[in-house]
């Protein structure tokens, strides 16, 4: 080895130890406590000798919307964590946090215990926004109440407002946190109304009472041979696959008309879940009140954001639904029109773009303002030191926070009712046994959540006429209606006009009670009662009298017979029992000239089972009972006059089937017995059934099972919209306009229309909420069809057969380009 070797080995080593880079180190960290909405600070110390660029990073559990609410930050003398919990944060999580340098990584790990905030207000878990109620399934309604309070744990779960006569409020008993919701509504509730507004309240007697507003609506039979039309919707927003990104809620905008008026408002069911094609209202997860627009017929609703990364995609799944007011004495008669289940797209923002004041929001640090009101489901406000509208007072925040903002959101964002009422010196007149004595005309005033009863008692036999009018409908929209001392509802007129009016012929020594309530339980206005009577002699009706109601329902006759009068306004009742499954067969005989009267069937729980809704002088119904114990059966008019009648009730025993769906393919249950389904008329057919044409050139049919949706039918049927009715009937593949030989060769609902060659299509629209995709619901040759549009990027029409896309006149209003054989 040369003489020189060793030195410059030695200056090699030396230079290389001097320009080593000494790694910088992140010093230890000390256990942290701190309560939801306040800041925790964690200052992040550092041993970086060389001063190195350093990078900060945060691992963390998986907390909600940790990202939103957290920063972290620094430089090569030290860095800052900074985090805001919130109510959902509440527990004890371990931290770990990096510094990372060309030199290498160094990491440190805290623990941090996250307490609830001394300020927590309750805020409701449950229930949602409302729910939708069968009353054919389950003649009551029932759910479940839950309530987060952080800070303390015993607080009042109440209703905010008088709930319905017969609803109560079940408190666990081992959590104040929690309660149930039953109610069964009588046959008078549900004629007054579908739609019933519930108000909760959760107090934990250190903040302002929470509230929560909960929207009940039934669903019960109704007629098919009813007055007036279905409403016809026009969805102008969202675009069906549209995407939208937006931070204030995803907007839902209609246009509906009807005939006859629609006083309800409609109602938007939504879903981020997978649904069939033939969905119906109960298969949504939640539910939501449209608010009128600015335009006639016009009404808005928003969907609450999703907490969605930026660019995220999620689907939402919505319908509406509307119903009318075409039933001016009920509820019976009204018409409800669902849309197609359509589809659009939530894309997520980010968290820098906020909503403005009064936008949707499901959390507070969506808001500019850090501000989400647990009113109206949700709902940015401004902080106290930027109010344009409001005043500064205690809100709660859908996080549980109980923080000063410039509210009500009411006042601040418009569609809140005064609650300013000064009730009239009548009071209490709540109650029957309360109700002030009518003779004459008066005068009164509703508040919200009030009812004014009157009572009037007849020396002779009298018809009383009595008006209501003097009321303001943008106020309170006023009903008014006529019970018995049982509280049995008589008769009731509830139209959305500016005056309602019934009559009734009240018997010597008898008396009714007359009762003025709100539509809606905010409702409030003065009003004017006008009462004329007329002596005269009324209805001679039968010995079997009372038995309007299910607990004075009559037993039919040994023998299944049964007879009697209905007067003006009356419903007989009659029970029969059984004690192992048969097959029922009802019939009643009357005189058609003045009324005309129908049956419904009502099981052992009182919910309703099957209706008879014929015209003519004869209604029968056939029906398998399953279950044991006392049915009862309604005979029920339709109109005001009188009539005589004469019924039976005969049992046999049960054969194969209890529905239809339980017998093979061609195939329908008629007696307990599984039968062939030709027919050539509608009365081969058992009841609840239509004889559908089986194709245009046919001259039979088959008896299909009456029905709404797909899942009343058999796995390879669909519920088809045949000229005669909607039936179940067997699905083929043949798509909207294809040509067709027998509805069999049509898919989905679509039955056969007798056009050239066949045409497949649903028949029978109202409106174009009634037809699918790609068609239009317009009268043809006097058949309102959904016809195929064309036009366009459209395949074309069956030119060879004579088809051409010809303008039609689209139900309801417009014109559209359809498919049809001019």
């Amino acid at each position: 080895m040369p003489r020189l070797a060793l030195p410059i080995l030695l200056i090699t080593m030396l230079t290389l130890a001097c320009s080593e880079e000494k790694a910088p180190k992140l010093l230890p960290l000390s256990a942290q406590t701190v309560i939801v909405n306040e800041t925790l600070n964690i200052a992040l110390e550092v041993d970086n000798p060389d001063g190195l660029a350093l990078s900060y990073t945060v691992d963390a559990p998986k907390l909600p919307s940790f990202d939103e609410v957290t920063s972290i930050s620094g430089s090569p003398g030290g860095g800052q964590f900074r985090w805001t919990p919130l109510s959902s944060h509440v527990g004890s999580h371990e931290l770990t946090f990096t510094i990372s340098s060309s030199a290498g990584k160094s990491s440190q790990s805290v623990l941090v215990e996250v307490q609830p905030a001394q300020s927590a207000a309750p805020i409701f878990l449950r229930p949602g926004f409302g729910g939708t109620f069968d009353l054919t399934r389950d003649p009551c309604v029932r759910f479940d109440i839950e309530v987060r309070d952080d800070d303390t744990l015993e607080l009042e779960i109440r209703p905010g407002a008088p709930m319905p006569e017969g609803a109560e409020l079940v408190y666990d008993e081992l959590s104040s946190k929690r309660a149930h919701f039953e109610w069964c509504p009588s046959e008078a509730q549900v004629q007054r109304t579908l739609r019933w507004p519930i108000s909760l309240l959760a107090d934990d007697a250190q903040h302002p009472p929470t509230p929560h507003d909960y929207l009940i609506v039934l669903r019960t039979a109704t007629k098919s041979n009813c007055d007036g039309d279905a409403p016809s919707v026009t969805v102008t927003a969202p675009e069906s696959g549209q995407t939208i990104a937006s931070p204030g809620g995803y907007l839902v905008n209609i246009q509906v008309a009807d005939d006859k008026g629609v006083r309800d408002a409609p109602i938007l069911y939504y879903t981020t879940s997978d649904l069939p094609d033939e969905a119906t209202a109960t298969d949504f997860d939640a539910q939501l009140g449209f608010e009128e627009g600015s335009k006639a017929g016009e009404w808005i609703a928003v969907v609450p954001p999703l907490d969605l990364p930026e660019g995220k995609e999620q689907v939402i799944y919505w319908m509406v639904s509307v119903t009318d007011n075409d039933d001016p004495s009920g509820t019976t008669c009204d018409h409800t029109t669902e849309t197609p289940v359509a589809k659009f797209f939530a894309k997520g923002v980010g968290p820098n773009v906020k909503a403005n004041v009064c936008d949707a929001c499901t959390a507070s640090s969506q808001c500019a303002s850090g501000i989400c009101s647990v009113e109206r489901g949700g709902r940015c406000l401004a902080a106290c030191n930027d109010c344009t509208k409001g005043s500064c007072e205690p809100t709660t925040t859908v996080d549980a926070a109980s923080v000063d903002a410039c509210g009500p959101v009411s006042v601040v964002c418009g569609g809140g009712t005064s609650t300013e009422c000064t009730n009239d010196g009548a009071e209490p007149n709540d109650a029957i046994d309360d109700a002030t004595p009518l003779s004459g005309n008066t005068s009164g005033t509703i508040c919200p959540g009030d009812v004014d009863l009157f009572a009037y008692a007849a020396e002779v036999d009298t018809t009383i006429q009595v008006q209501l009018s003097g009321f303001t409908t943008g106020a309170g929209d006023l009903d008014l209606g006529l019970y018995d001392l049982e509280g049995q509802l008589l008769v009731m007129s509830a139209t959305d006009g500016e005056q309602e009016a019934v009559g009734y012929c009240v018997r010597a020594g008898e008396s009714v009670v007359v009762g003025v309530f709100p539509y809606r339980s905010d409702g409030q206005s003065p009003y004017s009662i006008a009462l004329t009577t007329t002596p005269g002699k009324c209805c001679e009706n039968d010995s079997f009298e009372p038995d309007n109601s299910f607990d004075t329902a009559r037993p039919v006759g040994s023998d299944g017979s049964f007879e009697g009068t209905i007067c003006p306004f009356d419903v007989d009742i009659v029970s029969f029992e059984i004690t192992e499954p048969q097959n029922l067969e009802a019939t009643v005989v009357f005189d058609a000239n003045e009324i005309d009267i129908d049956l419904e069937l009502y099981g052992p729980d009182d919910a309703f089972i099957v209706g008879a809704w014929n015209d003519g002088d004869t209604e029968s119904l056939i029906q398998a009972l399953a279950t044991p114990g006392v049915y009862k059966l309604a005979i029920v008019p339709y109109g005001s006059g009188e009539a005589e009648y004469v019924g039976m009730v005969e049992l046999s025993e049960l054969g194969d089937c209890a529905n239809t769906k339980d017998c093979p393919l061609f195939n329908v249950c008629s007696g307990g017995e599984c039968v062939s389904d030709s027919c050539q008329e509608q009365a081969q057919c058992p009841s609840a059934h239509v004889c559908a044409k089986a194709g245009p050139s046919s001259n039979f049919g088959y008896c299909s099972a009456s029905c709404t949706s797909n899942t009343q039918c058999r796995d390879t049927e669909a519920c088809k919209w045949f000229v005669e009715g909607r039936g179940c009937g067997q699905a083929g593949t043949g798509q909207n306009g294809d040509a067709c030989s027998f509805f069999e060769n049509c898919g989905a609902q679509r039955t056969c229309v007798a056009w050239t060659g066949g045409y497949c299509a649903r028949v029978g629209c109202q409106s174009n909420a009634d037809c699918e995709s790609n068609t239009f619901c317009s009268s043809v040759a006097g058949l309102n069809v959904c016809v195929r549009r064309c036009g366009g990027a459209e395949p074309p029409c069956r030119l060879a057969e004579g088809y051409a896309c010809t303008e039609l006149s689209v139900v309801g209003g417009g014109q559209d380009q359809g498919c049809v054989k001019p």
